[in-house]
């Protein structure tokens, strides 16, 4: 079984510092990559780019949106080891299961951050989009401080 390195990978556009939102008065882009400075990609166009490109850009998100005002710095590294394991095992690959599954994944968390930041009301039709949102939305309020019990005080219900 061939190895993945990682390190090798060519400098992606994705690995430069995320700027902030652009004027809210324009209509947010949705195509890779302009998509990721408005946290406006569709599933389609996150379906469509690696999975390196898309553990790229959900680390970004965490550190260039959601640290500072939602209190998420790191609330997705399972996400991320996820993603790690497939491309370990050269998994996933646009257009196949586990690229439909992780691009729904990504897509949710991005437009709950969105939503959660006033950046965007815009759930892409995801259930989960939403159901991100509030949890942010209560990180950010110090509503979850336990742990223990942050799992259940948000609704899961789809």
């Amino acid at each position: 079984m061939k190895a993945f390195n990682l390190l090798a990978l060519p400098a992606l556009v994705l690995s430069t510092p995320m700027l902030p939102p652009p004027d809210k008065s324009l209509p947010a882009p949705t195509t890779w990559p302009d998509c990721q400075q408005t946290l406006s990609c569709t599933y389609d166009a996150i379906q469509g780019i690696s999975l390196a490109a898309r553990l790229t850009y959900i680390q970004n998100m965490q550190k260039n949106f959601f640290a500072a005002e939602l209190k998420c710095p790191t609330q997705w590294r399972a996400i991320e080891g996820v993603i790690e394991f497939f491309q370990s095992k050269n998994l996933g690959a646009p257009g196949t299961w586990v690229s439909y599954t992780d691009a729904g994944i990504i897509e949710a968390v991005q437009r709950g951050g969105a939503i959660a930041l006033g950046i965007s009301g815009e759930t892409g039709g995801n259930p989960g989009s939403q159901l991100w949102a509030d949890f942010m939305t209560k990180m950010s309020k110090e509503q979850l401080k336990d742990r223990a019990v942050s799992c259940y005080t948000v609704n899961y219900r789809v």
